[in-house]
């Protein structure tokens, strides 16, 4: 019996009752554990195991259960009122003990009794590793069987090593063939303005495993939610590609973006939106591309999120041909001298990856927006706060 068919915000304490019940034992995606001592040697032994899942398939980790030989004999729980202090110190531990840093995981109590929970980890199989262990200069990567953990040997390594530059390899390619006909104009529609900007967010695994998005099932959905970039009106209609949203009237020639839903999963936003000649000057607005695009990636975690395609995912920011475009906001207000003219044709952001797409959408796309900012002779984006949260500036 495993929780991994089961939506991490759906489990409760029947389910881990049901684990006792049933005596279910640790598999190779389930390990119970009574509790975590916040340091020393027993840190460190729980981000072994940790890593050994995000290095392998991903699986459960269960707080509070009393084990023996492996079988889920009791739940003893751990006190409620102490619970969300133990997820911040995991949560810390998992931030400073990893390297790469995790973002394939998700932490959350459960409560059992009045007074008694329990703390479930949910690990996914990490695309951004593999990951070490460094707390304590443990230094050595983990991975998980049947058997619980082990260290990797150089031809696990090797393999893990290969496996992920592999994938991102085969991912850029698709991204510069997509990039190529978007500037040839080989799209599903026309777009009006030359400078356009461009989201593309590649569901890996899904792409990993040669399946197709069921459009015909999903058809009134995507119709409704596959907004396309900043558009408040648009047309849906199936394309040999997959399924695409266009901004404007049904059968227009030519439009002010699209979105583009491959039968792989991927999806390509395009638009001109925020972008464009403005009283005779090529002016890139400074708040608006920024908040259509956290926008539409908003809309469409919801896509996925409804045909259950889980992460990892590379979220891809580019802009096409905006040469000499000026950043249309008051130089004089910020203190950082004279902003410049773009001085290329295209700028092209690495990817972002990501296990999961939980994270708020405007600290996701903060690198790619700092990077804008940059072309322009800025330090960074002025859109966020002290926290790091997205606010337009004034």
């Amino acid at each position: 019996m495993s929780l991994r068919h089961k939506p991490f915000d759906n489990i409760d304490a029947a389910d881990i009752r049901n684990l006792i019940a049933n005596e279910v034992a640790e598999t190779e995606a389930l390990e119970f554990k009574l509790t975590v001592e916040p340091t020393g040697d027993a840190l460190r032994e729980f981000l072994r195991d940790f890593s050994s899942f995000l290095n392998r398939n991903g699986g459960d980790m269960i707080l509070g259960i009393q084990e023996d030989g492996g079988i889920a004999k009791e739940i003893v729980g751990i006190p409620t009122i102490e619970c969300d202090d133990m997820i911040l110190r995991l949560e810390s531990a998992i931030r400073d003990g990893l390297q790469p840093r995790s973002a394939a995981h998700r932490i959350r109590a459960i409560a059992i009794t009045e007074d008694r929970s329990c703390i479930l980890l949910r690990m996914l199989k990490s695309w951004g590793g593999p990951h070490m262990v460094t707390s304590g200069g443990d230094g050595r990567f983990y991975l998980r069987n049947a058997n619980g953990k082990h260290r990797m040997d150089v031809g696990e390594l090797k393999s893990a090593f290969v496996q992920s530059a592999d994938q991102l390899e085969r991912l850029r390619d698709f991204r510069q063939r997509r990039l190529a006909s978007i500037k040839f104009g080989e799209t599903p529609v026309r777009i009006v303005k030359d400078a356009v900007q461009v989201l593309h967010i590649f569901p890996i695994e899904f792409m990993q495993s040669g399946k197709s998005v069921p459009f015909r099932e999903h058809r009134d959905y995507l119709s409704g939610n596959l907004i396309p970039m900043g558009g408040s009106g648009w047309n849906p209609r199936f394309c040999f590609d997959g399924f695409v949203t266009c901004r404007g009237q049904h059968n227009a020639e030519m439009s002010g973006g699209y979105t583009l839903m491959f039968h792989n999963g991927a999806i390509e936003a395009v638009s001109d939106a925020g972008i464009g000649p403005f009283n005779g000057r090529k002016i890139f607005g400074s708040i608006a591309y920024e908040k259509y695009m956290i926008e539409s990636l908003d809309s469409y975690k919801r896509v996925f999120q409804h045909l259950e395609l889980s992460g990892p995912f590379a979220i891809c920011v580019a802009f096409l041909n905006v040469k000499g475009y000026e950043l249309g906001i008051d130089a004089s207000r910020y203190h950082v001298g004279e902003f410049r003219p773009i001085d290329k044709g295209d700028l092209m952001m690495p990817e972002i990856l990501v296990d999961g797409l939980l994270e708020d959408s405007g600290r996701l796309l903060r690198p790619a927006f700092d990077l804008v900012w940059n072309s322009f002779g800025a330090p960074g984006s002025y859109n966020y706060d002290a926290s790091g949260n997205w606010k337009a500036h004034s």
